[in-house]
């Protein structure tokens, strides 16, 4: 059981290290324009821009200082006009191709609430110093028991050799 546990820890591990490597850190959606294909407290992971950017793909820039995920409606040369899905209306700037951080490549609902939580002080030491510290006192425990099992089968063979002895000389 422990060792499926740490297997299953390793392989989650393992997982989220190759998503930040292969498409960076998660960002987090606060608004509900691209409702339904995306709502707010969902987690995106965007991919590099590596192929030309098409009408219907959901794409992330910025615009402003903040960063829009939008899906692109038409695109003109390098200039995308984007649409929430949830939006009744184009928005009403034009985007520069250059902007684009990256396209979609994955988006898990509802994950952003919890990254959002673990950002928090409250969330870190819930999520991971509560389970680190369990995870030590487990092995400490599992330490203390072999050292116990070995301490009390070596004071059993000594009380054994005595019990030969004392048949021995008697």
């Amino acid at each position: 059981m422990r060792k499926a546990v740490h297997i299953g820890l390793v392989a989650a591990i393992g997982g989220v290290v190759l998503l930040m490597i292969s498409c960076g850190p998660a960002r987090i959606v606060v608004s509900d324009s691209m409702v339904p294909a995306i709502y707010p407290g969902d987690a995106i992971w965007l991919r590099p821009v590596s192929e030309p950017i098409e009408p219907g793909m959901i794409v992330s820039y910025r615009y402003q200082d903040k960063l829009i995920t939008h899906r692109v409606v038409a695109r003109e040369g390098d200039l995308l006009r984007t649409q929430g899905d949830n939006n009744q209306k184009p928005d009403s700037w034009e985007v520069p191709v250059s902007n684009v951080v990256g396209t979609l490549a994955l988006h898990v609902r509802y994950l952003g609430y919890l990254l959002s939580f673990l950002q928090r002080p409250a969330g870190w030491v819930l999520f991971v110093v509560v389970p680190a510290l369990g995870l030590v006192l487990f092995e400490v425990q599992t330490i203390l028991s072999v050292l116990r099992s070995e301490n009390s089968d070596s004071s059993d063979e000594s009380a054994a050799d005595k019990l030969l002895v004392v048949e021995e000389d008697g």
